[in-house]
């Protein structure tokens, strides 16, 4: 009974054994691809995001290459998100790429500013080559970049102190309205010029001299005369005096 328990045992080790080699030899051909789908685009053609795919419909099944086109996909910078799915059908796999596109910019416009019209401001960004364009994916970056533009163009208007921000919103699926909100600010204006650490002249004398007028004597000059300057002051000055009179 021992006996036939043994040979029964070492039957099924042998039959186990074989059944690698059996697989070695005829390998069960891999799936083959039915189709490749790309789901939720909208602005994007279907055709375009495909000539990143390099898996074809009738290629057979390989998983590292999906990998390849995922990959290779999303670095064309076009999608917020994208998600691979495999399914299998009666005739092979069927391969699924759902894509969330990036929004893309179809209305931008300028609130609350009184000191700049919109006129003035597309012009300035447009000089600096900073435009937002319609159809364009929108960038975050370049809306906060606009808004600097927009705080120097106030400053140079005498308003130091504004405040601008932007905020998008999506409209329509795959769009995006971007908004710059503008607070002018306060006007700036000059009150007092303070001289800090004047010890030669009174600040009465250095505004003076800032505005350009000074005291009478310091704005007529010296009178020439025939032998010597009138007024001149030296230890010699009668001297000096009864030479000018002669």
């Amino acid at each position: 009974m021992n006996r036939r328990l043994a040979t029964a045992a070492l039957l099924c080790l042998a039959g186990a054994a074989a059944d690698p080699l059996r697989a070695q030899e005829s390998p069960e051909p891999s799936a083959v691809v039915e189709r490749v789908e790309i789901l939720n685009n909208q602005y994007i053609q279907k055709e375009t995001l495909l000539f990143y795919v390099s898996t074809k419909p009738g290629d057979r099944y390989d998983e590292r290459r999906l990998k390849e086109d995922f990959r290779r996909l999303w670095d064309t910078g076009f999608l917020n998100d994208l998600t691979l799915e495999v399914l299998d059908s009666p005739q092979g796999k069927v391969v699924r790429f759902r894509v969330d596109e990036r929004a893309r910019i179809q209305i931008v416009d300028y609130r609350g500013s009184k000191e700049l019209t919109t006129t003035n401001i597309e012009d300035e960004i447009k000089k600096r080559d900073a435009q937002l364009r319609i159809d364009t994916f929108y960038d975050p970056a370049k809306a906060r970049h606009v808004e600097g533009i927009i705080r120097e163009m106030l400053a140079q208007k005498g308003r130091p102190f504004p405040t601008v921000k932007h905020d998008s919103k999506r409209i329509g699926g795959a769009g995006t309205q971007v908004s710059f909100t503008i607070d002018d600010g306060p006007k700036a204006r000059v009150k007092e010029v303070v001289f800090d650490g004047n010890k030669v002249f009174s600040e009465r004398r250095s505004s003076r001299r800032a505005s350009g007028t000074s005291p009478g004597w310091a704005a007529r000059p010296p009178t020439p005369r025939t032998s010597g300057w009138a007024g001149e002051r030296t230890r010699e000055g009668t001297r000096a005096a009864s030479r000018t009179s002669t």
